[in-house]
């Protein structure tokens, strides 16, 4: 989704630091995984919650709903994912393989420097060729 569908002005990057602290992650830089299970943490939750509230100034007033519902570690995750989009950047998930956990448990996240460009994907999938006949 794009940012200018979700925010009214993008969140100070102050903000999305500290929701990243919670997790474990230093800064923008920082390529460190979290799991999705931190989001149960109660100690991680508390953090979140209060940066949510100071997150419902920059939201859209369509999207507000999603801030005012009962938390869920999923809609943990759905806003995460918009402020590090916000910021340029991407959520990205990676599933360890293990047949003792639960799907939940399995999950991990990190966020990368940037989102993949869509102009370069299309050029990937229709190469140009030149045939020349001699």
């Amino acid at each position: 989704m794009k940012v200018e569908r979700v925010f009214k002005e993008v969140p100070p990057d102050a903000l999305v630091l500290r929701i990243l602290n919670a997790l474990g992650v230093l800064s923008f830089q920082g390529m460190n995984w979290w799991a999705y299970t931190n989001l149960y943490v109660e100690s991680v939750t508390k953090i979140l919650d209060s940066c949510i509230e100071e997150l419902k100034q920059y939201y859209m007033p369509h999207k507000l709903e999603i801030l005012n519902r009962k938390m869920t570690p999923r809609r943990y995750l759905t806003i995460i994912r918009h402020c590090v989009r916000a910021k340029g950047m991407n959520l990205e998930g990676h599933e360890v393989h293990s047949s003792r956990l639960k799907y939940s448990q399995r999950m991990l996240y990190r966020v990368t420097n940037s989102l993949p460009q869509v102009e370069e994907k299309l050029e990937e999938k229709n190469p140009i060729f030149t045939v020349s006949f001699s």
